[in-house]
């Protein structure tokens, strides 16, 4: 841990409007979670600047990584899966693309894309929600 601290920030509970000063100010973003997010924003928010994002493979942060290509997966809890990814990255032998991830960022995560989704799944439930009325009538 006392090496750690000469090149590692750990970082527990963050104010929102603190995250992204503390993303801009380092190379490579660890989320070893135990328990998925939802969406998993801080993974995007990185990968957006073309930040290096090594995370557990759970919940939401899968939607924003695709291994190998927009950051690097372990499962979670298997911290000498995460220790190889790591030492692989700081070495060089894992490199990414960092334009190519905020490029995949803004194209998969487009406000035009964002809500053409959105409102497909509105449709969706409307006609689910028709579909159950009229059978609850009928």
């Amino acid at each position: 841990k006392a090496k750690a601290e000469k090149k590692v920030t750990i970082n527990s509970i963050v104010p929102y409007e603190k995250i992204p000063k503390i993303i801009s100010e380092h190379d490579i973003i660890l989320f070893p979670s135990f328990v998925g997010e939802a969406f998993g924003r801080v993974a995007f928010e990185a990968c957006s600047l073309g930040k290096i994002v090594i995370a557990s493979e759970i919940g939401g942060i899968t939607d924003i990584i695709e291994d190998r290509v927009t950051g690097f997966l372990f499962e979670p809890g298997n911290y000498k899966e995460l220790r190889s990814i790591l030492k692989k990255v700081h070495s060089g032998e894992l490199d990414l693309d960092r334009e190519k991830i905020k490029r995949i960022m803004r194209e998969k995560f487009s406000e035009e894309k964002t809500l053409s989704k959105v409102i497909k799944l509105y449709n969706q439930l409307y006609s689910l929600d028709v579909r159950n009325k009229q059978a609850n009538n009928g």
